[in-house]
């Protein structure tokens, strides 16, 4: 089988990697033998209800148009649920997306009413 060349300096690829290996600047997490991407990998365990609202109040407070301290937010099982009173349809709409972007949050039921 031929050697794989480097482009640049015409070395076979091997000799090049191990060159390169050996320099100050360049930086390698894992030698490439080990580096694997796999296909399928493991699901993560979800996130519990406490860290998703907790989450989405931080959210909410930065990216927010309004206080969600008046908002009732109840999370069950990854599932989030709007209650209260917001001032625009806008508004409606923002909080909603915004909790959905939240890690964790697999639906959001919006039960906000415009004031």
């Amino acid at each position: 089988m031929d050697k794989i060349h480097h482009n640049e300096t015409g070395q076979d690829l091997e000799t090049y990697l191990e060159e390169q290996s050996h320099c100050p600047n360049v930086h390698r997490r894992t030698p490439i033998a080990e580096s694997y991407h796999h296909p399928n990998p493991p699901e993560a365990e979800p996130r519990s209800d406490g860290h998703i609202l907790r989450d989405i109040f931080v959210r909410l407070s930065k990216e927010g148009e309004e206080d969600p301290s008046h908002l009732d937010i109840r999370v069950q099982q990854g599932s989030v649920q709007l209650f209260g009173r917001v001032d625009s349809q806008l508004a409606k709409l923002s909080i909603a997306n915004i909790c959905d972007g939240v890690d964790g949050v697999i639906a959001v039921e919006n039960h906000l009413e415009v004031k």
